[in-house]
């Protein structure tokens, strides 16, 4: 194999080196399907919401599955019983209903010791009514509160100059996608 200039700075330069190694890993570590799977646990209302979306399209969650959810569920539950916004934060009644609703849509039963921690977390500091306005769509769309108690964020909002302080293109990267 004949090798020109450019081959020749590529093995005497060390950046060059650790892009070269970086480009190959990342296509070692792709997908068939063209995607890269990886962990992304940390924000504790995600899996919640993919549980409630997959009840409410009729989808059947393989019992694999299911016990991985379940024990990831129990693996990220503080020792209050409690779920945090993330896996390393203490008690948010966003995520904690969200988690009770997802161990119960999972087949956990109520007197589960994981289940009975949640509900007592949920019970002394106040109610799911506490949660986050996504926390409360979630539990409408499952029948589980009343559609009039939300408060959707306004469309108008996007015809404000961007420069405003609340136009929604400041709003954090999830919210923004949501709303």
């Amino acid at each position: 194999m004949r090798r020109g200039p450019a081959a020749a700075r590529t093995a005497q330069d060390p950046l060059a080196r650790a892009l070269a190694r970086g480009v190959a890993a990342l296509g070692a570590a792709q997908q068939p399907d063209g995607a890269w799977r990886g962990e992304y646990g940390g924000p504790m209302f995600l899996a919640p919401m993919w549980v409630a979306a997959a009840h409410l399209a009729g989808r059947e969650l393989p019992a694999r599955r299911r016990a991985g959810l379940i024990a990831g569920f129990r693996a990220a539950q503080q020792p209050d019983g409690s779920f945090g916004l993330h896996r390393e934060t203490g008690g948010s009644m966003f995520t904690s209903a969200l988690g009770y609703v997802a161990l119960r849509l999972l087949g956990v039963g109520p007197g589960d010791p994981a289940a009975a921690a949640l509900r007592g977390w949920i019970h002394t500091h106040g109610t799911p009514l506490g949660a986050a306005s996504w926390g409360k769509l979630v539990l409408a769309l499952l029948n589980l509160y009343d559609y009039d108690g939300l408060h959707p964020i306004l469309p108008e909002l996007w015809l404000l100059p961007e420069a405003a302080p609340i136009h929604p293109s400041r709003f954090w990267c999830h919210c923004r996608q949501v709303y």
